[in-house]
Parts: C-alpha cells; structure tokens; sequence
C-alpha cells in the first residue's frame, strides 16, 4: 500500500492528511492550545474534524493517522492532548474521560428573586476587549479552562455544536462593561424546551453573579421556560450566589465518551505543572499521610516526585 502522511500548519492548527496512492483518505486536525492546570498551563493539542473519505472506510485509516498522531504530538512539544469522543472508540489510543459535564440548574421562579444593579445590552464588537478581560479574570485559576490567544474565535457556539450563542453585556453606573453572558440563542436540534442554557459568563467582582441570574430569570420567564442552566465547574464563585435560589448542581462523566484526554510527554507535563502539584501537596499534608515520593509508572513512561518539606 502506498501511503504518506503529510502535516500542514495554518495559524494554531496542524492538518494531518492521510494520502493512499496520492488521494487524500483520511484526515485530522490538531488545535495549539493552552490549558489551565490551577495556577499553571500546559500546552495541549486538541483533537478535531477526524473523519475519513465515505469510499475509504471500514480500512483502518483514521487508527492509521491518529496512532501516527500519538507518536507526532510529544515530539512537537504537547505536554497532552484532548477531544470530544464518540463512544468507546478513543480508549484504544489512551485517552480517557477527563472533563465532566457540570452544570447548576434553578427553577426561573426561584431565579426571579435575584436583584440586579446593572445596565444590559447585545454584545457588540467593540465590547471584546472588555469581554476578554473578564473572561480572564472570571477564569484565571479554573483547572480546565482554555487560555485564549489573541487570534482566538470568540462565541462560535453555544452549550452544544450547531447551537448558536447570543451574548450580552451588562454595565455599571459608569457605563463600565462588568459583566457578560452568552446562552443559546436558538434550539434547532431539540425543538421541546424546558430550559434556558448559559454556556459562558464572565464577571469583574462575585457581587455581579446576580445580576446574570436576574436577567437569565426574566428572559426565561418571557419565554415560558421552567428553568434556567448555566454551565460552569464546581470550583465556579458562581456555586455559592446560585445555593440562594434553591439550585441543583450536576457533575456528568459520559461513559468512554465525549470530554476525553491523555497525556503525551510525562516529564514535560509535571515540569509545566510542577509549582501546581506542590500547592496540592502542602495543601494535603494536614489530612493525608504522605510519604517521601509519589511515583508514576505508565505505558509512556515513568517519573517520580519528591516531597520535600523543608
């Protein structure tokens, strides 16, 4: 079989294209990204649009280029590596289910309690500046998060793929933007709904978290909707403002689906997150007992840590 694999680089993504006899067959893209690790960031490359030809299927082209893909990733210097995953299909490449689907839920009539203080209106281009500050801020320190460049696409979707996002920002007294949200503006896929989804927030100070309920509330309530959802961690200073509405939180790990990662480079990981690990340990210390080195034997490698506590 004649076969070539070719990589091409087009901003932050990295096209992989399996060619068979000079026909292109298969192919994957590779998204440059930054992850969130508590207080540090790891460089992760973000599996994307796998897929093969119709006439080229059921060959074992896309495990050709995806084994190919593992080998390629540590040598480009990617610590990990994540993708949303069709079920039970990625194990065999070592990834596992690492991001939970977490969401908090209020009833819209509970919701209508919340107070607001500020001003809203459509999101506008001339708001991004603004928006990506807050976006930063509201997410500095939540493991998991991307860390978005300045080329990055903002609001491409709402809470699921073809859900387009609306997005609003709120101001102060000053005409100051202090806080955003952005929701699904349209359900095309699920016509019977029962609530109102926010897929992002962003909030220059705890205090604003209520302003975003009392206008998701409204909005909810002037479309006949039971409830509303925000999607967020559980880490989120949001958990604390929602528990006053009587709300309901969920933490969701598909079966050997969706959200899924794997590591790639051992040492080049614990390098990145090293300063993380060791807040985590001193953090331990007081309820657990914990000996002089954690050791990590993996099919990838193997790397030990030692705990030094002087």
């Amino acid at each position: 079989m004649d076969s070539e694999i070719r990589v091409t680089q087009n901003g932050d993504r990295f096209r992989h294209t399996l060619y068979i006899q000079g026909v292109e067959a298969s192919s994957l893209d590779v998204v440059d990204l930054q992850m969130r690790l508590g207080s540090c960031s790891v460089r992760v490359g973000g599996i994307a649009n796998v897929g093969t030809r119709n006439d080229y299927r059921g060959k074992g082209y896309s495990r050709m280029l995806l084994q190919n893909c593992m080998e390629w990733l540590p040598n480009e210097g990617f610590s990990c590596s994540l993708l949303f995953g069709i079920t039970d299909y990625y194990q065999k490449f070592g990834y596992q289910v690492c991001l939970p689907e977490n969401r908090i839920e209020i009833a819209t009539r509970h919701a209508e309690n919340a107070i607001s203080t500020l001003n809203h209106r459509p999101f506008a281009n001339a708001d991004l500046e603004a928006v990506k500050k807050l976006h930063e801020y509201t997410d500095q320190n939540l493991s998991g998060s991307i860390v978005r460049s300045a080329s990055k696409e903002w609001f491409r979707r709402g809470s699921r793929y073809m859900r387009q996002p609306a997005v609003e920002v709120f101001t102060d007294a000053h005409n100051s933007i202090v806080a955003y949200i952005a929701f699904d503006a349209h359900y095309d896929s699920n016509p019977i709904q029962h609530e109102l989804i926010c897929s992002e927030y962003g909030v220059a100070s705890p205090a604003y978290y209520a302003d975003l309920v009392h206008f998701f509330a409204q909005k909810a309530l002037a479309m006949r909707l039971e409830k509303i959802a925000f999607l967020c961690p559980p880490q989120s200073g949001f958990i604390s403002l929602s528990s006053l509405f009587g709300a309901e939180q969920h933490i969701h790990y598909p079966a050997g689906q969706e959200g899924m990662g794997r590591l790639c480079d051992l040492t080049r990981f614990f390098q990145a997150t090293l300063s993380e690990w060791t807040l985590q340990a001193k953090r331990a210390v007081d309820t657990l007992v914990l000996g002089d080195a954690v050791r990590f034997e993996t099919e990838i490698g193997d790397i030990t840590l030692h705990l030094g506590w002087g």
